[in-house]
């Protein structure tokens, strides 16, 4: 079976035209699926995530007009009556998905171009999860900035690491990785911690961070990519981590930072790269 997909977008400035993916609209073998951002299983929208919107109620009322579209016709067409601010756009074409329902590739969509990890985070909503790995971050951080790596010490080195800097993509106009360092080549590095309880986040943070990848290095050719993890020999043996792997490790290098020799290996190639 194949899949085709829409991706559903949000622009607070219209001249800036910088949109936010927060859906994913599915067509295949004859019906339709969707998921918004915010939608809880039981088809309602949490209002307390909806911090980002300017509008809330804007949002809830496009959502209710999409999903009452996609009853009465394809989405082709759904796609052409959007508005200014949020819109539908065309994704693509997934093959071969298998024996998976309509609603498991929505959500494997989703963990790609949304990302109940990637997104959240972005726009400032915290929880457990992405307090976990905000930690992971700051972890790294301290070390980079122990071997005089960070941008604060640009003017002793040539090529620093830089924190929550924006980079161009091609399928989004911007995404903004943990770290990144440019010495001849760019390289863009993702924290992603599998040792939380909610493995299925996990997951999805590793998808996001794998489409992000991809998106970076389809728009800005010689881009490397590292996938910063923390990860034990148990967590390996849990699906939704197996499934997040895979995807990180067809776009990325991929850096256990409970290793140390990981750990150090990582360090002496970015001071390797800074100077």
């Amino acid at each position: 079976m194949s899949a085709r997909y829409w991706v559903a977008q949000h622009i607070t400035d219209l001249f800036r035209n910088e949109p936010r993916n927060i859906g994913i609209l599915v067509e295949a073998a004859g019906g339709t699926a969707a998921r918004f951002f915010g939608e809880l299983d039981s088809g309602e929208i949490d209002g307390r995530r909806l911090r980002p919107f300017p509008y809330p109620s804007v949002y809830k009322q496009w959502v209710a007009f999409w999903r009452k579209e996609m009853r009465k016709t394809n989405l082709s067409e759904v796609a052409q009556k959007s508005g200014s601010h949020y819109r539908v756009v065309p994704g693509g074409e997934v093959d071969d998905v298998g024996e998976g329902t309509i609603h498991e590739v929505v959500d494997y969509l989703y963990a790609l171009v949304v990302s109940e990890g990637g997104f959240p985070q972005a726009i400032g909503v915290a929880d457990d999860a992405e307090q976990s790995v905000a930690a992971l971050i700051d972890d790294v951080a301290a070390s980079l900035e122990d071997r005089g790596l960070l941008a604060t010490n640009e003017i002793l080195v040539p090529h620093p690491i830089r924190r929550n800097i924006f980079i161009r993509g091609t399928a989004a106009l911007q995404h903004r990785p943990a770290f990144v360092q440019q010495n001849g080549h760019l390289v863009v590095m993702e924290t992603v911690d599998f040792t939380i309880t909610q493995k299925r986040r996990a997951r999805d943070h590793a998808g996001w961070a794998a489409y992000m990848f991809a998106d970076i290095a389809n728009a800005q050719q010689g881009t490397e990519s590292v996938a910063i993890v923390r990860l034990t020999e148990q967590d390996r043996q849990n699906e939704e981590v197996a499934n997040g792997l895979a995807l990180l490790n067809n776009e990325s290098m991929i850096v256990n930072w409970l290793l140390p020799d990981d750990r150090t290996a990582f360090l002496e190639q970015r001071s390797r790269l800074a100077f």
